[in-house]
């Protein structure tokens, strides 16, 4: 039914968005309480969730897994949905960028006002998250390092060799990011963006470059810590978020709007 696991940079949601599946990251202080028996990796970002088949499970599971209370879904006709504007989706596939679309299309014929915005701030997080993450990691995972395979050992080393200093200023330029962002999307109810700008990975194949891509979509909600719920498709599922703390609505929301798609329903209001 559900298979457990955590999420610091798109653990959950990217593996979610690239086999057709559901995935869930908590939100960040519900991930801290939750946090029994796992080994952290970064424990700035690090939440816990899990990926599943049915996003009509989503709730139940929040239920009986982090004991979150079931609620109804919040009402979609007026609600405000924020998608950042084309310049932030132009390295994108295009079988992406359809399922973004056949979202935005259900959630329009739902009621809901789809409203783009410059997400151009967002540019810049996968440099803050490396770093302290690459830090927190190195603290945690001391030498003898040649125990990892040899890309994540020098990560390691690097993060061991950041000074308090430096550490310092990726933190202040994260509580500036978590402030803007914020202020920028105050307006909107849920933001929806792609998980992944690719819709496969081949085994075998250097993913140096595609990890730096699809980070570029992943960490601006891992700085954030707010809870996400990567949406079914076929391929290439996009990223529904919501605010701090609303875990349950975000589950009761999903479930929702994967409801309304598969039954037609949305088409009806068009």
């Amino acid at each position: 039914m559900a298979a457990i696991g955590t999420d610091t940079g798109g653990s959950v949601r990217v593996p979610a968005a690239l086999c057709g599946l559901v995935g869930y990251r908590g939100s960040l202080p519900l991930g801290a309480d939750l946090w029994r028996g796992a080994g952290h990796l970064a424990q700035s970002f690090d939440t816990v969730g899990w990926l599943y088949r049915d996003a009509g499970d989503g709730p139940l599971l929040g239920s009986a897994l982090f004991g979150l209370p079931v609620v109804a879904a919040p009402e979609i006709s007026g609600m405000r949905v924020g998608v950042p504007d084309a310049a932030f989706f132009h390295d994108c596939e295009s079988e992406v960028l359809a399922a973004l679309e056949e979202w935005c299309r259900v959630l329009a014929g739902l009621g809901a006002r789809v409203e783009r915005f410059d997400a151009a701030m967002w540019g810049g997080a996968f440099e803050i998250l490396a770093p302290i993450q690459a830090s927190e990691a190195a603290a945690l995972h001391p030498e003898p390092r040649d125990v990892f395979e040899p890309v994540i050992a020098e990560r390691l080393r690097w993060g061991a060799g950041l000074s308090a200093g430096e550490v310092d200023g990726f933190r202040e330029r994260l509580t500036a990011f978590r402030e803007q962002s914020a202020e920028r999307l105050a307006g909107f109810d849920v933001v929806l963006l792609p998980a992944s700008p690719v819709v496969e990975l081949h085994v075998g194949e250097d993913q140096t470059g595609a990890r730096v891509r699809i980070l570029r979509y992943t960490a601006p909600m891992s700085l954030l810590g707010w809870p996400v719920v990567t949406l079914p498709n076929s391929v290439g599922g996009p990223q529904l978020v919501g605010k701090m703390g609303w875990d349950a609505e975000l589950l009761a929301l999903s479930a929702a709007m994967a409801e309304a798609r598969d039954s037609g329903a949305h088409m009806s209001a068009l």
